[in-house]
């Protein structure tokens, strides 16, 4: 018998609002919106946290894998896809409403992602040269995918950094270096408070639509989209076999992850934002921000 569970509003408040300052834009437009439901079902049954991070694997690899089959296959490995967002969603709010926190899920959640996310456009581009009858797509798929997996390298990377230069092998020089480089931060960080920090700038409508774009589980939802048009509105006979609307979308994504990634890389290197973040996160170890 489904066991007594707190009102929705309740059960955000418990295991939302905490985390609800890292909620990116597409967890604000829906993700949030839905999952809360999904959570409030699994605890209405009892079901363990680990359930919806064993749905959230599987339905994300076999989601990817229907992608190879073309037509209503393709409809429905997005749909799976678009749920293997949803139970991360759901894994993270179980595991808060229960008070659990385990450093091997963290791994476990990690590699998930980038199991799925690196097979999604491997099997699309498979998808599509079975379906065009030219094995171009599959390579061109490459690129996305070895964009998406550099991004959350150097996304992650400072994190790597201060943990070897700081942590473990206490790199004085590297130490040196970074209070020479960034002295504004050293001495902000010592002596404001977290009151006195300004807020962060509201995005510009561009950097917002970029962000949207760039951001994986929004983008399944415009793939989910165009593989639903393909499906209902088939082309004329007379149109090349790559004038879909998914394989449009498909090498526009070939193009615009890539030279994110670029992007990426080169504001890390070439300006002190990578500098920044070690130096934050050195504040808060030393306990200079919260």
């Amino acid at each position: 018998m489904p066991a007594r569970v707190e009102s929705i509003a309740e059960l955000r408040r418990l295991v939302q609002s905490p985390v609800e300052h890292r909620n990116d834009l597409t967890g604000k437009l829906y993700g949030s919106r839905i999952s809360i439901f999904i959570t409030r079902f699994f605890l209405a049954r009892g079901w363990h946290p680990n359930v919806a991070s064993a749905l959230m694997l599987v339905n994300g690899l076999v989601g990817s894998a229907m992608l190879m089959f073309g037509g209503v296959w393709t409809v429905v490995g997005f749909f799976l896809l678009e749920t293997y967002y949803l139970f991360d969603c759901v894994d993270g709010e179980l595991a808060r409403y229960h008070g659990l926190s385990h450093l091997k899920a963290a791994y476990y959640d990690y590699m998930a992602h980038v199991a799925v996310k690196s097979a999604m456009f491997l099997a699309l581009g498979y998808g599509l040269s079975r379906e065009i009858g030219a094995m171009w797509p599959f390579f061109v798929a490459l690129a996305p995918t070895l964009a998406i997996l550099f991004s959350k390298i150097a996304s992650d990377v400072h994190y790597q950094i201060f943990c070897s230069k700081f942590l473990v092998d206490r790199d004085e020089p590297a130490i040196r270096r970074l209070d020479e480089a960034r002295p504004a931060v050293e001495s902000a960080g010592s002596s404001a408070s977290p009151a006195s920090e300004p807020a962060p700038a509201r995005p510009s409508r561009l950097g917002v639509v970029r962000e949207l774009v760039l951001n994986f589980d929004f983008y399944l939802v415009l793939f989910f989209v165009a593989a639903l048009v393909d499906l209902l509105l088939p082309m004329p006979a007379a149109w090349p076999a790559w004038t879909s609307a998914t394989m449009f979308l498909f090498l526009g994504y070939a193009v615009v992850l890539p030279l994110n990634c670029i992007d990426h890389v080169c504001a890390d290197l070439f300006s002190t934002r990578m500098l920044d973040r070690v130096a934050q996160l050195r504040d808060r170890v030393e306990g200079r921000r919260p």
